[in-house]
């Protein structure tokens, strides 16, 4: 068990390295400890094609890992937008390095959290581009149905 113990801490430090050679980051991206994964995902050096294995890892942070990787091919980044997972959605809407067009689509996510942080990220790191702005739905009446469509027996205020 001690021996595993410095090749884990080396494995570590490789996945993130720009020194790593393809075939270590392909190695390497089949881990069993997700750390691992998780930051050969992040490395800019990692090739297209273990990108893209990665994209459909089991754990969140692996895919917001790939999202935010400036490497990462836009069809990936753009599936990884619409990810179920919450959390994949605000990491990437939090992430300094997500492209402009990810932050553009999270901010209009129907999670305020992952849109406040989208528009956050967006005022903070890429002050060119103007955030979206979003209307609250407006309706013609006070309430977003009609009174036809309430039950019977429902109290009305005359006024």
């Amino acid at each position: 068990m001690k021996a595993e113990q410095p090749d884990l801490f080396w494995a570590y430090i490789k996945a993130a390295s720009p020194l790593t050679d393809s075939e270590t980051l392909a190695l390497l991206s089949f881990s069993e400890w997700t750390p691992i994964r998780r930051r050969v995902a992040g490395n800019n050096h990692t090739p297209l094609n273990i990108l893209d294995v990665l994209s459909v890892d089991p754990y969140p942070e692996v895919r917001a890992a790939v999202a935010c990787n400036t490497g990462s091919p836009r069809s990936t980044v753009e599936r990884l937008i619409r990810d179920p997972r919450d959390e994949v959605r605000l990491a990437i809407a939090s992430c300094s390095e997500a492209p402009d067009y990810a932050l553009r689509f999270l901010e209009k996510d129907y999670d305020q959290q992952i849109s406040n942080a989208a528009k956050r990220t967006l005022r903070l790191f890429h002050p060119s581009v103007e955030p979206h702005v979003l209307e609250p739905p407006t309706f013609s009446s006070p309430l977003p149905f009609g009174p036809s469509q309430l039950p019977p027996g429902f109290p009305m205020r005359n006024g």
